[in-house]
């Protein structure tokens, strides 16, 4: 087995693959402006019959977006960016995206995000452990089922907040997340659920002790320690509200789950696949020490 056929680009950032560089796309507005300027060199007239001249200005124009249709597709400056996240990885062992308050919140609270997509769509859904490799992508979706004959992957993402769980969309990155599933599960639709589940007890813990230790000081007596207790209780009963939604009556089940679903696209899939080999020639010519 070669090595490129070792090298794996995950789902969950494949999106970073898709970006194009800024000006290097050959758009649709760019062929239908070539198609007029070839038009007009050849018959001396515009698409209307009306008498053009020809100028210098006009022929660097078709020579400059020739150029760009006929340009070899490249990667991106964010694309190489993870290429080389990969490359460390398999190389030299080396992870950066390790934890953070927002991705503990989303690993400790997977089985109860699961849970409240359940109720929410009215089925029951077991945690998918079955990850998939292909064609160099990987990746393991959340939920794999059936509706209505279809086939569906379902990722759920674990909100931090209400205010994050309201923000939440169906970004260029989640998209791109779903395609992979669909692609490797095999799957005609994808649904992408935002969930407000409440945070696990260490994370509001450890909330309330970024607000003791703003505060405290070595030097403070008993007295002011307890003083400092006494008025931060309002900004822990805070910090709960803003965490804890199971219990709290301004929040009903119904709105606890946001989804958002596409289709799966073969013509966007040939355009994921296309970007593999530019991805594996770049990763083999990635040094440790390169200029």
């Amino acid at each position: 087995m070669s090595e490129s056929n070792e090298v794996f680009f995950r789902a969950s950032s494949f999106g970073n693959l898709m970006t194009e560089n800024q000006g290097s796309v050959f758009t649709e507005k760019m062929a239908e402006e070539l198609d007029n300027l070839y038009y007009e060199l050849e018959n001396g007239v515009n698409r209307n019959g009306n008498k053009v001249k020809w100028t210098p200005v006009k022929a660097e124009k078709i020579k400059e977006l020739d150029a760009k249709r006929d340009a070899p597709p490249q990667l991106s400056k964010t694309a190489k960016s993870e290429v080389e996240k990969i490359w460390r990885l398999n190389k030299k062992g080396f992870w950066e995206d390790l934890e953070n308050k927002y991705l503990m919140k989303g690993l400790f609270n997977e089985i109860d995000g699961i849970d409240l997509v359940s109720k929410a769509h009215n089925s029951f859904y077991n945690k998918n452990d079955e990850r998939k490799y292909k064609n160099n992508i990987t990746g393991e979706c959340d939920i794999i089922d059936v509706k209505d004959g279809k086939r569906i992957v379902i990722d759920v993402k674990s909100s931090w907040n209400p205010r994050t769980f309201m923000d939440g969309e169906l970004s260029k990155i989640y998209e791109f997340q779903l395609r992979c599933y669909m692609y490797l599960y095999d799957a005609e639709e994808a649904y992408l659920c935002y969930c407000l589940t409440d945070a696990p007890e260490h994370l509001v813990t450890n909330e309330k002790k970024k607000q003791w230790y703003k505060f405290y000081s070595d030097s403070m007596t008993q007295a002011e320690v307890e003083l400092m207790e006494t008025k931060l209780e309002r900004i822990y009963k805070q910090i709960e509200t803003n965490m804890v939604y199971s219990n709290n009556p301004n929040y009903s089940q119904e709105e606890l789950v946001k989804t958002f679903k596409i289709k799966r696209d073969l013509e966007i899939e040939k355009e994921m696949l296309a970007k593999i080999p530019l991805a594996l020639e770049y990763y083999n010519s990635i040094k440790l020490n390169q200029v």
